[in-house]
């Protein structure tokens, strides 16, 4: 396994407020949480939610209010995520 990473977004916000690109992963192999699988946080992707998210004031209460929605990427073989990255 490995080591699970700090969270982040992997794409910037947009000027324009427009999704810029959708992120797929494909699973090559069973994808288990030993594994350190990705975490998701659903609706933290628009422009507010980052501006909480990169300050060290406000990002802790961000985490807390999604903490209960957020979603482990657990796939199995052949599965494909597709989402926002930002």
């Amino acid at each position: 396994g490995s080591p699970r990473q700090v969270l982040h977004p992997d794409t910037p916000q947009h000027e324009t407020g427009e999704t810029p690109l959708l992120t797929c992963f494909t699973a090559l192999q069973d994808v288990s949480v030993d594994m350190g699988p990705t975490l998701f946080l659903p609706k933290t992707q628009d422009k507010l939610s980052h501006l909480r998210f990169f300050n060290d004031v406000t990002k802790d209460e961000l985490l807390k209010e999604h903490s209960e929605n957020r979603r482990v990427g657990l796939l199995n073989v052949g599965d494909v995520s597709c989402f926002d990255s930002r």
